[in-house]
């Protein structure tokens, strides 16, 4: 049987807040708004684990509820956060709210972070999300940025021996979008060792061109284009199976409508019957 939690305000007033959080790193000021205070810190603990806290009228619970403890202990929201990345990797709320988090708690999160990147027995997304908060802190505060890109370029080095693509593709990109041009000989060698995914990094020419290292020029626009992944391709093939399966059925569907039904005026087998008639009176004469 299932526990339904109650709550009492301040806290309870998070199950009502109707602005979602999904693709939005506008934070309310939870503690000025809603009143919270530290001694509601074990309730927004328990809210962001709450699967089912009775009367609940907000989708984002608790992700408002991750965020009110960001703001007000820093530390027992990342470690928080990472204890239920781990719990859900799949979970998209979870994986998109990294930016925002890891931006609102800087540098406390860089060695949570980096030691969860690490982890290659981590499933999911896990390890890429890592990567993700490492780089939002990067942008965020500029004093981090020399730690987060170390950590990443530590990670990066191991690319020989880590999952199908998708990390190293996802630290290859971190380092692009953060410029890291004295890295340039290391993604290189990435590009050429490792099926990286270009959907998401774009060529190796064109990141060169990015850092200034070349010029387009110097390149053809074939080498300046991401090439299409295999997953991509398989999306694309099977989209067009399912429109050309819809095409066909609409077709029978057309066809069915104008085929003859064999009764009524004009039909083929009305005409017929009435040519026998005319037969058979003529025969009578």
């Amino acid at each position: 049987m299932t526990n339904l939690h109650t709550y009492e305000n301040p806290v309870a007033q998070l199950l009502f807040i109707k602005e979602p959080t999904a693709w939005n790193d506008r934070w309310i000021d939870y503690p000025t708004q809603f009143g919270l205070t530290k001694v509601d810190i074990p309730d927004l603990i328990r809210l962001s684990c709450d699967e089912e806290p009775l009367g609940c009228e907000s989708i984002d619970y608790f992700i408002h509820a991750l965020r009110a403890l960001a703001q007000l202990d820093p530390e027992a929201a990342i470690t928080l956060y990472i204890e239920l990345l781990q719990k859900f990797p799949d979970d998209d709320y979870l994986n998109e709210e990294v930016f925002g988090l890891s931006r609102e708690v800087g540098a406390i999160a860089i060695a949570p972070l980096v030691k969860l990147m690490a982890g290659a027995t981590q499933v999911g997304w896990v390890q890429t999300s890592a990567a993700n908060g490492l780089e939002a802190i990067a942008q965020a505060h500029p004093e981090c940025r020399e730690a987060c890109v170390q950590a990443i370029v530590e990670q990066l080095r191991n690319y020989r021996n880590q999952d199908d693509g998708t990390l190293n593709s996802t630290l290859v990109d971190k380092l692009i979008q953060l410029e890291v041009v004295e890295e340039a000989a290391l993604l290189a060698e990435v590009f050429e060792n490792c099926e990286i995914d270009e959907f998401l990094t774009g060529s190796w020419p064109a990141a060169q061109v990015k850092f200034g290292l070349k010029k387009e020029s110097d390149f053809s626009p074939e080498e300046l284009v991401a090439k299409e992944p295999d997953y991509i391709k398989l999306i694309r093939k099977q989209r067009q199976q399912d429109i050309d399966r819809d095409v066909i059925a609409v077709i029978g569907q057309i066809s069915a409508l104008r085929r003859p039904t064999g009764k009524g005026f004009g039909s083929v087998s009305s005409g017929k019957k009435g040519k026998k008639k005319k037969k058979k009176k003529d025969d009578d004469f």
